[in-house]
């Protein structure tokens, strides 16, 4: 039986409903699993969050958000489905579904590539996007390590536990300043998996 994608809203244009389409359509993951069209849509909200505040692309964060778990074959333990994700990306490239460059796409394919198994970049789009990734892990009752991500801010909301700022851009910013204020207290790092 052919899945029935549900009309999407993005927060970027580029993630047009013939893009969500031709993902689902060629998805292994269930639209409404943990690892599904919300969390999709709640990384890409985290990712946009994050570039507010670090130089990153948000045509690539929003596109990371859409492929990283798209293929996904269970919402366990999925050794590869980064890559999977990755080679779903460079196949509707190919088919001209994603209007990137080059460029964007190697930046795309390698946050995809290894959002599960690095913990660590110096790119700052792709730090953005395994930030915004891990910083959805506490639906599934997992507190983020601040210790374990890539930008400030991303560390700032973990160490803090208020992830308010996440759901209101305006309301964002002005709670990103009194996250920073928080003192930060040390966290164990066995409390951190990769989202």
């Amino acid at each position: 039986m052919k899945k029935t994608p549900p009309i999407m809203s993005f927060r970027n244009p580029i993630i047009t409903q013939s893009l969500v389409n031709s993902v689902i359509e060629q998805s292994s993951s269930r639209m409404y699993g943990i690892h599904g069209l919300t969390h999709w849509m709640r990384v890409e909200r985290n990712g946009h969050y994050l570039a507010e505040h670090n130089a990153a692309d948000r045509d690539v964060i929003s596109l990371f958000a859409l492929f990283h778990d798209a293929r996904r074959v269970n919402d366990n333990c999925d050794p590869g489905h980064g890559k999977r994700g990755a080679e779903l990306a460079k196949k509707l490239y190919k088919d001209g579904f994603l209007p990137i460059s080059a460029e964007q796409l190697s930046t795309l394919v390698t946050a995809c590539n290894y959002h599960t198994e690095q913990p660590f970049t110096e790119d700052p789009t792709i730090a953005c996007c395994w930030d915004a990734d891990r910083l959805d892990l506490p639906r599934v009752g997992i507190r983020t390590n601040p210790n374990r991500l890539n930008t400030e801010a991303a560390k700032q909301i973990a160490a803090s536990g208020d992830y308010t700022c996440l759901k209101n851009t305006a309301q964002g910013r002005r709670k990103y300043l009194d996250c920073q204020k928080v003192k930060h207290e040390s966290r164990p790092s066995g409390l951190f998996a990769y989202g």
